[in-house]
C-alpha cells in the first residue's frame, strides 16, 4: 500500500511540475474507475494519469497513459494509447502491489458538436488488452472497456 501511495505522489508531482500550459491544454474528470486528469502536450500527444479506487473490492491503482491521436475531425477523435498502471491490493490478510501494462485505442467526442453553445466536455470510450500478473488475485488480464467524462479548461 506503501508502494502506491509513493507512486501517486511522485507521478502526480512529475506531472503537475512538467505542466507549461496554456489555456485549453488541461482536462479534469472522471474515467472508468477514478479521477483523471489530462494534458494535451502537443497536437498529437496526450497524457494522461488516473487514480483509481475500485470500489467493489480493495485494490488501488495509479495509471498513467500516453495517448496518440491518429485521426481528428470537426468533433470527435480516434485515438490509441499505452499505459502503465501501479495495482495495489489488500485483503487485510494479504497484499502486494504490481505493475501493469496496457494498450488500446478508443474515441473522443466533444459535445460541444451538438451544440455550438454547450461547455466543453468530452466523452470518451476505448477497448484494450490489460496485464498485470498478481501472486494472490486472479482473473485480472484481459480485454476491457473504458469510458470517461472530462472538463477541458
Amino acid at each position: 500500500m506503501k508502494k502506491i501511495i509513493k507512486t501517486t505522489v511522485l507521478l502526480s508531482t512529475l506531472f503537475i511540475s512538467s505542466l507549461n500550459a496554456k489555456s485549453g491544454d488541461i482536462y479534469a474528470g472522471l474515467e472508468w474507475y477514478g479521477l483523471s486528469v489530462k494534458y494535451d502536450a502537443t497536437d498529437k500527444v496526450t497524457a494522461q494519469i488516473i487514480g483509481g479506487l475500485w470500489g467493489y473490492s480493495n485494490i488501488l491503482s495509479v495509471t498513467t497513459k500516453g495517448i496518440y491521436k491518429f485521426k481528428e475531425r470537426n468533433y470527435y477523435t480516434l485515438y490509441g494509447y499505452g499505459a502503465l498502471t501501479s495495482w495495489a491490493w489488500d485483503n487485510g490478510v494479504e497484499n502486494e502491489t504490481v505493475l501493469g501494462f496496457g494498450a488500446g485505442g478508443g474515441v473522443e467526442y466533444d459535445l460541444r458538436g451538438l451544440d455550438r453553445e454547450f461547455i466543453p466536455l468530452f466523452v470518451s470510450a476505448d477497448i484494450g488488452l490489460q496485464v498485470a500478473k498478481f501472486n494472490h488475485y486472479r482473473g485480472f488480464n484481459g480485454v476491457g472497456l473504458e469510458f470517461g467524462i472530462h472538463y477541458k479548461f
